[in-house]
């Protein structure tokens, strides 16, 4: 979690490429929560959640799959070989706070798949608290970080 600014999106971005070229063996997704409101809406009033729904509703409805991306995706899903970057739980936290948490809490707790949050603070405490896990906090980046980040990114 940081404040608004201070690079989580851009840090999430260049975190996916770092994992889409580290675990070519690996799913790896980047999910621009803020993008996706409306497939959250259909399914935030489904009260019987389980992990096969939310793999389907994960693979048709967030990443919107083919049928064949989607056998793959699933097949590594269920051998824990997927990494999903959700980036923006802030900017969908007050409609769908609930239902992200349930998304997440159901992955974390039948699967060894990697997730990796990003919120605003004001969201920080309820998700850890939420999901048993521990947090972290990016600092903003100054000039100097900036700058450096930038020539380590663009080479």
């Amino acid at each position: 979690s940081c404040p608004a600014g201070c690079g989580k999106s851009t840090t999430f971005r260049h975190i996916f490429t770092k994992f889409k070229i580290e675990y070519p063996f690996k799913w790896v997704s980047y999910i621009e929560l803020k993008e996706h409101t409306e497939t959250l809406e259909k399914f935030k009033n489904n009260s019987d959640l389980n992990l096969a729904k939310v793999t389907k509703f994960l693979a048709e409805e967030i990443l919107n799959l083919t049928s064949f991306n989607m056998e793959i995706f699933i097949d590594l899903f269920y051998k824990d070989k997927v990494v999903l970057l959700w980036d923006g739980v802030d900017e969908v936290s007050g409609t769908y706070l609930e239902i992200t948490s349930t998304i997440f809490s159901s992955i974390m707790l039948t699967t060894n798949n990697t997730q990796w949050i990003s919120t605003r603070p004001q969201y920080r405490e309820t998700l850890q608290n939420e999901l048993n896990t521990t947090s972290y906090e990016l600092t903003a980046y100054n000039e100097k970080n900036r700058k450096e980040f930038f020539e380590k990114c663009l080479g």
